[in-house]
């Protein structure tokens, strides 16, 4: 950890790439050998005691950090009254998350400006590309293994098996939503999971929400994802200041860059201000009509405008 530390330095002196790599490396290197040693420990406890199940299950809650009981015979207080019903509660967490969302203060649009012509702001034109079966089925098997799913029970794990057999009409369904400029209802149904955050068990507003979609979903998403990155870069359209969702780039990056700052404005004897802003529910405070106004302004119009519309609708 502290080699670790040590090569951070040099990087952050130097920008040496292949530094980074070295340290990306030994990061993972680390990460390996934590949880190779966290399972030793608690392989040779459970070994050791294996015929005390208390002492077994007191092990299990201090690796994952959580009673034992916490998801059972849950109760949630809301509005003064205290819920005890499954269906209650979970009519309850959906009116309280939805609620959450309807207090967001968003941006005011003022439709009846016309100071910008936002189709004069970039001059490419970004067009949809018929994604071909090969194509697909790289895609496809580039997602991780899990077993989690969305409504319809189907996990990625699932989809690669069958792949031979439905990679024909799948890629058929995805290039018609790419002409038409139309994404699919039914892929925007999600089924949400509560997950405790910290505080009061019976407080809803300790939970945050996890939406899982159906897998199918995720896959037109990254064909549509593909295009429209590689298209922002080709015509470097991304901010160079921007790190978030950029290959090469992360919040380590991000603070390297930051700290380098400060460090040449301090040996310029200038005064440093920091600004830090935390948005809560982020995404949710993005104005739809906002951002479809930025993608027109980065030449997204057409049926890909519509596209990327009708993906947002309803959400």
């Amino acid at each position: 950890k502290d080699n670790i530390f040590q090569l951070e330095k040099r990087f952050r002196q130097n920008k040496d790439e292949k530094l980074k790599i070295v340290i990306k490396n030994q990061k993972k290197d680390l990460k390996s050998c934590i949880e190779r040693d966290k399972k030793k420990f608690f392989d040779s406890k459970i070994k050791n005691f294996g015929n005390s199940a208390k002492i077994v299950w007191d092990l299990i809650k201090l690796q994952v950090k959580k009673q034992s009981n916490q998801n059972s015979n849950i109760k949630i207080d809301y509005n003064g009254k205290t819920i005890a019903d499954p269906i209650e509660i979970s009519n309850t967490f959906n009116k309280f998350f939805v609620s959450v969302v309807d207090h967001l203060v968003l941006p005011k649009i003022d439709k009846d400006n016309k100071k910008c012509n936002f189709y004069d702001l970039v001059k490419n034109r970004f067009k949809f590309s018929s994604v071909s079966e090969k194509e697909l089925v790289k895609l496809i098997n580039s997602f991780e293994n899990k077993l989690s799913t969305g409504h319809d029970d189907i996990s990625i794990n699932i989809i690669k098996q069958i792949l031979p057999t439905i990679i024909k009409p799948l890629t058929n369904l995805i290039n018609s939503s790419l002409i038409s400029g139309n994404f699919p209802d039914k892929l925007k149904i999600a089924k949400v999971i509560p997950i405790f955050k910290k505080g009061e068990v019976n407080d809803p507003s300790c939970y945050r929400p996890i939406s899982l979609l159906p897998v199918f979903s995720k896959v037109y998403e990254k064909v549509v994802y593909t295009q429209l990155v590689s298209y922002l870069v080709e015509c470097e359209l991304f901010d160079k200041e921007q790190h978030g969702f950029q290959a090469g780039k992360s919040t380590i990056t991000a603070g390297i860059e930051f700290i380098n700052s400060i460090i040449d404005s301090v040996d310029k004897g200038e005064k440093i201000v920091g600004i830090f802003l935390d948005l809560s529910r982020a995404f949710d405070s993005v104005s739809h009509e906002e951002l479809l106004k930025t993608l027109s302004t980065l030449g997204i119009h057409g049926k890909e405008l519509n596209w990327f519309e009708s993906y947002l609708k309803n959400r």
